[in-house]
């Protein structure tokens, strides 16, 4: 056995009965080609930080959920690892009388010359039975004597601690979103369905509506009866209190000299984070609309600039400001349309799009 290895590291995978199974099956094997176990040691099977991750990524489309709960029950493979060591024979040697050859105490028989060994001579020698001197023993690692690595409870109670925060985090983080979508769409509501609302002998249209949150008060644009100087169709700003069981008038057409003080042909409804102020817009320039704001609790209107309201910012550093387009013109020729920030009293804040594409500039400001 010169050639063999002194030290064989084997292991064993599974819980730690089925561990302890495959490596008493194994030590038998072993110790017949002269290794006997030198050490041991047991690790639990643990999930790590990357599984959790992965199943973190997978709740967006929601697999992860039962691969958190798979997580949570289910403890992974345990590893028994056993450091074999090679030994010398224990099988004593003794020497026959007639040929002085080296053989086996047990043998009644020298396999060189012959020589038969009574009994006595065995006895002699202290050789009493055979089957204890030809056969290596074996003395299984009992399982409460292995060197554990760490406590499997401990493992456990940190590996569903770890779960349940991450679930906790990615619960709120979708409660948030859907929160401040349905935030959003209050605040962008249109009417896609117009209906029909009569108040005495008046009937209107609701033309477009914004709800303020909580949806106790809807903001109205109505078609009402009448036609103005140019032909159009005559509107008014209304308010719906208590699920639309009454309506109070907030503006009425007023034509005005001024452009900017025109107060006729209303579009564009949207309401401020706080839902003080309501911002719409009105004929005014060929090239452009006319922006105007209400104060809810006063009724009082004021022009705030000229252009088209993409969005009021929701959220963030620029909560409350406006995200106008506006037509402008170069000073060597030509014209073009962009979009500006403004805040509520119209002063103009900064260029944030050289587009008009309002699509990817209104969520990045907060919305």
């Amino acid at each position: 056995m010169g050639d063999q290895s002194k030290i064989i590291v084997k292991t064993y995978t599974g819980s730690q009965d089925k561990a302890m199974k495959l490596y008493q099956t194994d030590s038998s094997s072993m110790a017949n080609q002269g290794y006997f176990p030198a050490s041991q040691s047991w690790a639990p099977g643990r999930w790590t930080g990357g599984d959790f991750f992965v199943a973190l990524i997978l709740c967006f489309i929601f697999i992860g959920f039962l691969v958190f709960v798979y997580m949570l029950v289910v403890t992974p493979k345990g590893t028994l690892s056993v450091t074999y060591e090679l030994r010398a024979s224990s099988v004593e040697e003794k020497t026959c009388p007639k040929c002085a050859e080296k053989i086996k105490a047990a043998a009644v028989v020298c396999r060189f010359c012959g020589h038969e060994f009574t009994i006595v001579q065995n006895m002699r020698e202290g050789i009493t039975d055979e089957k204890s001197i030809s056969e290596p023993k074996v003395s299984p690692i009992p399982k409460n004597n292995l060197n554990k690595s760490a406590p499997i409870s401990a493992h456990s109670r940190r590996d569903v601690l770890i779960g349940l925060i991450i679930l906790a985090m990615f619960a709120i983080a979708t409660l948030i979103w859907f929160q401040s979508k349905d935030k959003a769409d209050a605040h962008a509501e249109q009417v896609s369905t117009p209906l029909k609302i009569s108040n005495g002998l008046t009937s209107r249209t609701p033309i477009e509506y914004v709800v303020a949150p909580g949806g106790k008060v809807t903001y109205y644009i109505m078609s009402v009866p009448g036609k103005d100087a140019d032909g159009n169709q005559n509107t008014e700003i209304e308010a719906g209190v208590d699920g639309n069981s009454s309506f109070n008038v907030l503006l009425t057409p007023t034509p005005g000299n001024d452009a900017a003080q025109n107060l006729t042909g209303f579009s564009h409804l949207f309401l401020s984070p706080d839902s003080k102020t309501l911002y719409f817009q009105t004929e005014a320039w060929v090239t452009s609309n006319a922006i105007h704001a209400m104060n809810l609790t006063t009724k009082k209107v004021s022009y705030v600039t000229s252009g088209t309201v993409h969005c009021v910012v929701l959220s963030g550093e620029h909560q409350g400001d406006l995200v106008v387009e506006q037509h402008r013109y170069f000073a060597q020729g030509g014209s073009y349309n962009a979009l500006w920030l403004y805040d509520p009293s119209g002063k103009e804040i900064d260029l944030v799009s050289q587009d008009t594409d309002s699509s990817r500039v209104c969520p990045s400001l907060g919305n």
